[in-house]
């Protein structure tokens, strides 16, 4: 099973859901996680995701489209992330995140590195600060 994450730019907000395609390519399952979304939105969202997994590249809206990460283990985390300092702590706060937030993590490591890369008086934060203070939902503005 292949999952990816569908992120919808909205006028007030960005709308990720996270959508699983079966062996044969349909779609099997939608996931809005905890987000709270009105009737409209919802019936947006429905009327633009694609039944099979081929029909993701065809996807001509105002959206990103990321595999989902398939090892969401700390090992994963603690590799991609760097800057190995306090891994007991990050593993404590690695392990008490549910699964959507430690797929928002990974997928927002690579952009948080883009960032500093371009603001090299900034350091990188300790990962289990950067897991702590939930930093993956921080906005980094890439140029």
């Amino acid at each position: 099973m292949n999952k990816y994450v569908i992120t919808f730019k909205g006028k007030s907000a960005n709308v990720p859901i996270t959508v699983a395609y079966g062996e044969n390519g349909l779609l099997r399952s939608l996931d809005f996680g905890d987000q709270l979304l009105g009737e409209e939105a919802v019936r947006f969202c429905y009327a633009r995701i694609p039944c099979t997994e081929l029909e993701l590249s065809e996807l001509a809206y105002n959206c990103l489209i990321e595999p989902v990460p398939t090892d969401l283990s700390f090992n994963a985390f603690w590799e991609q992330y760097g800057n190995k300092q306090n891994k007991d702590r990050a593993y404590k706060f690695w392990t008490a995140l549910p699964d959507a937030d430690r797929i928002a993590a990974l997928r927002a490591i690579r952009r948080y590195n883009q960032y500093l890369a371009q603001k090299p008086g900034i350091e990188k934060k300790y990962p289990d600060t950067w897991l702590k203070n939930r930093c993956w939902t921080d906005e980094y503005k890439i140029k």
